[in-house]
């Protein structure tokens, strides 16, 4: 056993060398996959910054959200970022305080776990080795080394030992002392992580029950009951705000899509197979598991402690509660625990089962040292270096560590704005949880970005002049001159209670501005100072004394008795007055002025999206990019912009570099599909050095635009040697104006002040059309509008559809000047196949996000797709003569009605120039194999087969206009092709493999059986009766029953929608007309039935909502719906359904 003490220092010296891998760089640990730890640097400057302006406690996050602010910390527990914040208050940079935090939470995890065996009675080696199963538990290294902003969870691991050490001690004593050390770290938890505070609770209750009934004395009960309340009442100016206004901020995205926990189970993989443990996200890793080495220990400490109880047939009270605590968690992680996550009020919100990864290691790792206890003296040493060191290496050694390469001077309030942008982020948060719900549109961007200034909007009235006097954390001063008896102003700010506003020194009442949650007030006429200032609320104000209150009876209750002697106050002063000496060293040490250089920043949106430092170059493997130079830091619309990359040329093969100037959307390409690239300059690689110049475009938006660089050889694209994808340099901000003249054509208008100007259409390739809208707004807008786009062929078929915002949210209409032109670049991806064509037509609707409600539509007519798709390997199901083939057929169903015609989708496709002029020859034979009906169509109206290219591609439907009087039954259907203007069908026709049914026309005026009711009327002509939803494969079958309510002259279209409730995202939808049974052939009182197939592969898992409704197709507009369960016209079948 080791000596008095030894156990101890043994213990820190472990957590210390894990903290090891910190302090081997001096940047920052990196981490992209598995985590952002940039949003450390976010999270902690953003506390600082409010703690400097004297905000306590730190609810909002002043900068985040594009310069917006939103309530952050006031839902996200923080205590670690508190001890970082008082470390930089003190006089430490930012990495330095973050990495002394970090290295503090291993050596207090590690001394935590290693008092809690010691309180069960265990030895100090048995402790030791317990501390260093929990301390390097991999999911315990995973939260700072991969997931690395996963700070207070991390810090949780100090306070589950705790809480069961102190729960201990109360049952052994319950006096004041040990229930308020019960209740500082109780609170402590909640404070750190209140996820894991969720998930602990239920086990620091199970635990508190065994002790107490191990020693049944009401005083204990009463013990831990006060310790507990106390915890909560410490915590409560925290959990107890954010729990009472959660609904008013968005949350609803916190569980959806990845964020589910039905896709974050761990079954045969819970356990890594490899010695030792793989820390790698990619897809071949899983990093969130328990290691080989952990879980053998763990099976062979179960091992150990059923022997010990077999061998004294009885066991610690204490130390059989470990055991539910290691079952129960390891069983929440496992699928089988699906139900519990699925009816357990607030356990969705733990995200991620594999979460229990901590309150298992937890428990592990005591019970690790309790079978370590059991063994006899002799093979207790030999032992415990066999399992340290097992657990040592198998965690160490498989370790590796990327850094980021900044330094203190690289951590303002601008980089970590450039980094939200960049990223699309919000704050620190990856998606829109947090911000107030009155913001209706998700922001990308603000006026921080695209005129480098935070400006208020008018709302109504008139503003001549608005100036920021001052801004800090907690307030806001404001200099305006009102040009009107009365106007709504929305300020740069979003509104969240605890925001006050002084006009003149005088309170007035803030509001939030409809669609936007800016925070907007009434001002009169004149001059006027406003001043925003954040505040309190009277709920925030009664649980701040609250926690007040009980640590003053928490630290009077852990003083009690406790006597000072001179030479301990002594000794104190001393200690204290060295910490603030090396503090005062350290902080020389730490702090460094503005950055050393800006010529070797760089970005990349895959794994560092900080702008950082590349000290030895950025490796292309041929070459390696040393600094960069520009020839202004700001560029006009229409100027150039000279950019110079110094090279270190490693080889001798010829080399091109590419520099090209990008917007945002572009930066996130593989996840949006879409690339805006305004201007580009490949040449060779010559010398050491390549001069490029970038003409920038006159009708660019002004804004952050970025510069790639991508380096060529003969054989391609040379990709950084790092695996970091598109290398980004620090971006350029782009200058524009384009007043109006007074002669600009108006081809729509948007609601009272947005017009469309124009619009242009290009097809830049066979997948893709770009539309290029121009618009003007004659007054401020604070409402980002979002605009949908709809391409239809000449039959009236939707083609193509996108909803975005302007400039894909990185120029919404909030930010749009007045009386300027906006030339916004749009693309539709198009269907593969997409056959070319004049007569598209293109429909641009501008609508409200919130109730989706248009504000304008524009039509455009005669849109030109003159690209064919092209295949390069085709697989022909017929060839026809003259180098045509058919590559698939598909009728859209196989069942239609008499009379109605039978429409089919064909794929063609060019084996080679086809030289003729052909058309389509559709037919149907009868069983006996007899023709009944013949009809040649076009095969493609606008482009004649003679001019179909090699390796053309085409997919296009027909319909077969069948006569009222064919007979039903089953018929085969035939294809043709013939020239045009012969008569006979060249080669041998195709038949296609399955039946067409065509049934006699049977009016149903019976209700069938349904398994859901609905009752939903739809403008008084159509109501839905009800719906059946069943499941096949990766098929959502959905059976609607309709009835006419009168009869109809109008064909309307339906539309059944898969979306996400929080984003209003489409993900699989249909649009038609129920059994292609168009409604004015409807009679009163006729009940229509159609099942609907939606294809849910690839859906992320989550928890989605299935709609329908009706619309007239000539306008877009739905059919008003009334009754149950109706959202914007359409009826909610079901509002929470599960997927997959």
């Amino acid at each position: 056993m080791l000596k008095r003490g030894g156990g101890l220092l043994l213990t820190l010296a472990l957590g210390a060398v894990a903290a090891w891998p910190l302090w081997a760089d001096p940047g920052l640990i990196n981490t992209r996959a598995g985590g952002d730890s940039p949003f450390l640097l976010v999270r902690l400057q953003q506390l600082v910054l409010n703690l400097e302006a004297g905000v306590f406690p730190v609810r909002w996050m002043p900068d985040a959200a594009y310069g917006r602010g939103y309530p952050f910390f006031h839902f996200y527990a923080s205590l670690p970022f508190y001890l970082a914040a008082a470390l930089k208050l003190w006089g430490l940079g930012y990495l330095f305080s973050l990495k002394v935090t970090q290295s503090l939470g291993f050596i207090a995890a590690t001394a935590s776990m290693y008092l809690f065996p010691r309180r069960l009675g265990l030895g100090s080696l048995p402790a030791a080795v317990g501390a260093l199963a929990y301390g390097y538990a991999p999911f315990h290294l995973v939260n700072i080394y991969v997931r690395g902003d996963s700070l207070g969870e991390f810090y949780a691991f100090i306070f589950y030992p705790l809480i069961f050490g102190a729960l201990l001690d109360v049952a052994r004593q319950p006096s004041a002392r040990p229930v308020a050390f019960l209740g500082f770290s109780y609170a402590a938890l909640i404070l750190s992580h209140n996820i894991s505070a969720l998930i602990f609770t239920p086990f620091v209750g199970l635990y508190a029950l065994v002790l107490f009934f191990k020693q049944p004395r009401r005083g204990v009960a009463l013990a831990v009951l006060a310790g507990l309340g106390l915890g909560l009442a410490l915590s409560a100016w925290f959990w107890m705000p954010a729990l009472a206004e959660r609904g008013e901020v968005h949350i609803e995205e916190a569980t959806t899509g990845y964020f589910h926990f039905s896709g974050h189970f761990r079954g045969i993989d819970l356990v890594q197979t490899s010695l030792l443990f793989d820390y790698s996200v990619n897809p071949a890793g899983n990093a969130f598991a328990m290691g080989l080495v952990q879980a053998a220990l763990a099976l062979v400490s179960l091992g150990a402690v059923a022997w010990g109880w077999v061998r004294h047939r009885q066991m610690q009270a204490s130390v059989t509660a470990l055991l539910p605590v290691l079952f129960l968690s390891t069983f929440l992680i496992l699928p089988a625990s699906r139900p519990i996550w699925e009816s357990v009020p607030l356990l969705s919100f733990v995200q991620f089962p594999w979460r229990f990864l901590s309150l298992q290691a937890f428990a592990a790792s005591a019970l690790l040292a309790v079978a370590l206890q059991e063994l006899p003296s002799r093979f207790a040493p030999p032992s415990a270096v066999i399992m340290g060191g097992s657990l040592l290496i198998s965690s160490l050694a498989g370790l590796r560590v990327d850094y980021l390469a900044i330094e203190a001077g690289d951590i303002t309030t601008e980089r970590l704005a450039l980094y939200e942008h960049f990223t699309r982020n919000i704050g620190s948060t990856v998606r829109q949880e947090y911000l107030p719900r009155g913001v209706e549109t998700r922001p990308f961007t603000s006026s921080l970005f695209t005129t480098g200034k935070l400006e208020p909007i008018v709302v109504e009235g008139a503003l001549s002049s608005a100036h920021l006097q001052d801004r800090s954390a907690g307030e806001q001063v404001w200099e305006l001159e009102v040009d009107a008896p009365t106007a709504r102003i929305a300020f740069p700010l979003y509104y969240f209670r605890g925001w006050r506003a002084y006009m003149n020194g005088q309170p007035v009442e803030p509001w939030p501005v409809e669609g936007s949650g800016l925070l907007g007030l009434t001002l009169a006429e004149g001059h006027h100072e406003v001043v925003l200032r954040w505040g309190t609320t009277p709920l925030r104000a009664a649980v701040e004394l609250v926690s007040a209150l009980a640590l003053v009876a928490v630290a009077g209750m852990a003083l009690r008795g406790i006597s000072f002697s001179r030479r301990g106050l002594a000794v104190g002063a001393l200690s204290v007055g060295l910490i603030v000496i090396g503090g005062g060293l350290a902080a020389r040490w730490t702090i460094g002025n503005a950055p050393s250089r800006v010529d070797d920043l760089s970005m990349d949106f895959r794994i560092k999206p900080y702008l950082h430092h590349n000290p030895e170059g950025i490796g292309f493997g041929a070459a390696r990019l040393l600094s960069y130079e520009y020839s202004a830091e700001q560029v006009a619309a229409g100027a150039s912009l000279g950019v110079t990359l110094r090279w270190a040329k490693l080889g001798w093969s010829p080399l091109r570099a590419e520099v090209r100037l990008v917007g945002p959307i572009t930066v996130v390409e593989e996840l949006t599909g879409v690339e805006d690239v305004l201007a580009e300059e490949n040449i060779a690689l010559g010398g050491e050095t390549t001069r490029h110049r970038l003409r920038v475009p006159e009708r660019t938006l002004p804004g952050l635009y970025f510069l790639s660089v991508r380096l060529f050889d003969a054989r391609g694209e040379l990709p950084p040697l790092d695996g970091s994808g598109t290398t980004y340099l620090r971006p350029i901000r782009v200058i524009a104006q384009r007043p109006l003249k007074g002669d600009e054509p108006r081809l729509a208008s948007m609601g009272e002040s947005i017009v469309l100007s124009a619009v242009e259409t290009l097809q830049i390739d066979a997948g893709h059309l770009e539309i290029r809208p121009t618009w003007y707004t004659t007054r401020p807008l604070a409402r980002d509008y979002a605009v949908s786009l709809r391409l239809y062929d000449a039959a009236g078929r939707l083609v193509a559809a996108r909803d975005t915002q302007p400039g894909y949210g990185f120029f919404p209409t909030s930010v749009w000047p007045v009386n300027e032109l906006v030339s916004d670049r749009l693309s539709l991806e198009l269907p593969a196949g997409t056959p070319p064509g004049e007569e598209y037509r293109l429909e641009l609707v501008l609508y409200k996000v919130a109730d989706l409600q248009p504000i304008g539509v524009a039509r455009i007519q005669d849109v030109s797709l003159p690209l064919f798709d092209r295949v390069e390997e085709l697989s022909p199901e017929h060839v026809f003569s003259g180098g045509l083939s058919l590559l698939e057929v598909e009728p859209l169903q196989v069942s239609w009605p008499q009379g109605e015609p039978v429409v089919i989708q064909l794929g063609w496709g060019a084996l080679a120039p086809v030289r003729r002029d052909f058309e389509l020859v559709l037919g149907l034979k009868d069983d006996r194999g007899r023709s009944v009906y013949q009809q040649p169509v076009p095969i493609l109206d606008a482009v004649p087969t003679s001019r179909w290219p090699a390796g053309a591609f085409v997919q296009k439907r027909y319909s077969l206009e069948l006569p009222d009087d064919l007979p039903p039954g089953l018929y085969h259907l035939t294809l043709g092709v013939r020239e045009v203007g012969q008569a006979q069908v060249l080669g041998d026709e195709y038949t296609w493999k399955g039946e067409i049914q065509i049934e006699r026309v049977q009016r149903n005026f019976a209700v069938p059986e349904m398994e859901y009711a609905s009752g939903v009327d739809f403008g008084g002509n159509i109501e839905l009766l009800g719906f059946d939803v069943d499941r096949q494969d990766a098929l959502l079958l959905v059976s609607l029953h309709w009835q006419a309510r009168r009869e109809m002259e109008m064909n309307y279209s339906f539309f059944v929608h898969l979306f996400d409730p929080s984003t209003e995202r489409i993900l699989a939808q249909w649009d038609g007309v129920p059994r292609q049974y168009p409604t004015s052939r409807w009679a009163q009182g006729e009940v229509v039935s159609a099942q609907i197939a939606l294809a849910t592969k690839g859906i992320e898992t989550g928890r989605y909502r299935l709609a329908t409704g009706i619309y007239d197709p000539r306008t877009g507009v739905r059919l008003a719906a009334q009754g149950e369960n109706v959202d914007q016209d359409r009826a909610l079948l079901i509002e929470d359904l599960p997927l997959p």
